[in-house]
């Protein structure tokens, strides 16, 4: 059975299982009683073909190569698939060679849910692991610069079927740390994308406990052109302070384990496709003590519709509409940030350059230089200032 496997990382995996003499297939019959060609029973349908079609959509956000392999790891095709592009290919193989239990049409081997007919892959946002969203809360004020205000790690578990349309998105929060003093409520919203319409989506599984957010019927903020889900509306709902200011931010002060919120996003059947959706462009944002209206969203983000707009371009923020510049300071420097692996954080008041040296060099070359400024190797970080 063969498997497509882009530069890096396996695309579409096909693997094959052979079947043993005493594999039965659902309604199969057992003929041991017939001893010569010619008293078969054989079934006017029967083609005697003893191979199998394999009929393969593949579609790509990036341009890539990609390659079939066999079992054995030998190359039978290789194509160039174009960003955006969808590409049908046909691979025969021996008929033995697949079993497929649900009727999708998707190997079993290859199928993550191999007795669900309406689910086939998981796909994953980051695809290693959980990546870590960091905040400053003084916006449009600039802060300690220690990210640690709002520190939420984060995982979009994506189930599309057989067909490549998406089923679900289960979309896992981990509540690690909040230095703050104020009470601050985390959300997201869903790419600017005209073809993902709110009313093909519904949303469970947030901690809203205020009363202040209003949600439709199908549990989107209310009052939004692009898809919004608000995760949590109260940080310190979910975990407690010990004392003083923050939550796991400062030495020496209680351990508050972490809090989980799974949300989950379903789809309308055979709607959006993965493209559609891209939730790798997924735009995560604070509103700062209740204040639904004063939002902290990444650098060059927009604000959602909700959002005081006439704050943009105050205090010492120099976000520029029209350019589509957004909460950045004169000299650039941003209020949040997205790392696509789960890392500490600095220590309260600590500044990000003290626990990561390499942050400065990193910014300052454009991101040319030290693009590993956070991973865990020599130089990158001082363990001191890390909680």
């Amino acid at each position: 059975m063969p498997k497509w496997i882009p530069l890096a990382f396996i695309a579409v995996l096909c693997s094959c299982e052979k079947y043993s003499e005493d594999t039965i297939v659902p309604d199969s019959k057992h003929y041991s009683d017939v001893e010569r060609v010619v008293d078969m029973q054989v079934p006017t349908d029967f083609d005697w073909s003893t191979e199998q079609e394999i009929v393969l959509t593949l579609k790509s956000a990036v341009s890539q190569r990609v390659q079939c392999v066999d079992a054995d790891g030998q190359v039978i095709q290789k194509l160039w698939l174009a960003a955006g592009q969808a590409m049908e290919i046909k691979v025969v193989v021996s008929a033995y060679q697949t079993k497929i239990t649900d009727g999708d049409g998707v190997p079993d081997d290859d199928d993550d849910y191999p007795n669900d007919a309406a689910r086939a892959f998981n796909n994953y946002f980051p695809s290693s692991g959980p990546g870590t969203l960091m905040f400053e809360d003084l916006w449009p004020n600039k802060g300690d610069y220690d990210f640690n205000d709002v520190v939420v790690d984060y995982r979009f578990t994506t189930v599309t079927n057989a067909q490549n349309f998406v089923v679900e998105t289960m979309a896992d929060f981990t509540l690690r740390a909040s230095g703050a003093g104020y009470e601050n409520g985390f959300g997201f919203q869903l790419s600017n994308n005209a073809t993902l319409t709110a009313s093909d989506i519904t949303v469970n599984g947030m901690q809203l406990n205020s009363g202040a957010i209003q949600v439709d019927a199908n549990g989107l903020e209310i009052g939004q052109t692009i898809p919004t889900v608000i995760v949590f509306d109260n940080f310190f709902d979910l975990m407690t302070r010990p004392r003083g200011i923050g939550v796991n931010t400062q030495a020496g002060r209680p351990f508050i384990p972490h809090a989980q919120v799974a949300v989950l996003m379903s789809y309308t059947s055979s709607t959006f496709s993965l493209l559609d959706l891209k939730i790798e462009d997924f735009n995560p944002f604070i509103y700062i003590n209740q204040d639904r209206s004063k939002e902290v969203h990444l650098p060059n983000h927009p604000p959602t519709d909700l959002a005081n707009s006439a704050l943009l371009g105050t205090g010492e923020d120099d976000s520029q509409v029209g350019s589509q510049r957004y909460y950045q300071t004169e000299d650039n420097l941003p209020w949040a940030l997205n790392i696509l692996e789960s890392i500490p954080y600095p220590l309260e008041k600590t500044d990000i350059i003290l626990a990561y040296p390499q942050f400065d060099n990193w910014a300052q070359s454009g991101g040319l230089q030290f693009r590993d400024w956070y991973v865990n190797q020599a130089n990158n970080r001082v363990e001191q200032h890390l909680y």
